[in-house]
């Protein structure tokens, strides 16, 4: 199958779309807290309006157990990148906000990889042997 990013693999849209927001995030970390926020805020929204939502009824039914789990993972990060950025603005110490940044692009970087996961699954229809 060709590469999803290229082919418009419509069943990829919404993971492209949500990889592109945490790489404009992850641009803006040495940027002020409140715009790192506002841009997190919007991340949730685009996960709500455009992951929550899937059914996987066009992925093959091997996979689709395998995609929930990414997509509730993808939550609990988000969930917990919103705790992080509370702690972050309320660090006050310059190594405090630096260990606080630093947990926040992990998080960046974990969705990133989820979304590269559901991605690679497109490029990639058989079923995953366990």
């Amino acid at each position: 199958m060709a590469n999803p990013s290229t082919s418009g693999d419509p069943r990829c849209i919404p993971f492209m779309e949500l990889k592109t927001q945490v790489t404009v995030i992850q641009s803006l970390m040495e940027h002020e807290q409140l715009q790192i926020a506002k841009e997190c805020s919007q991340l949730n929204v685009l996960f709500q309006s455009q992951v929550q939502i899937l059914t996987w009824g066009n992925w093959p039914a091997q996979q689709r157990s395998l995609l929930q789990s990414i997509r509730v993972e993808m939550h609990k990060q988000l969930r917990l990148l919103t705790t992080d950025l509370m702690f972050l603005q309320a660090a006050k110490q310059a190594e405090t906000q630096a260990q606080r940044r630093q947990e926040v692009c992990d998080r960046l970087t974990n969705l990133q990889g989820y979304c590269d996961a559901i991605i690679k699954l497109a490029e990639d229809p058989a079923p995953v042997e366990q």
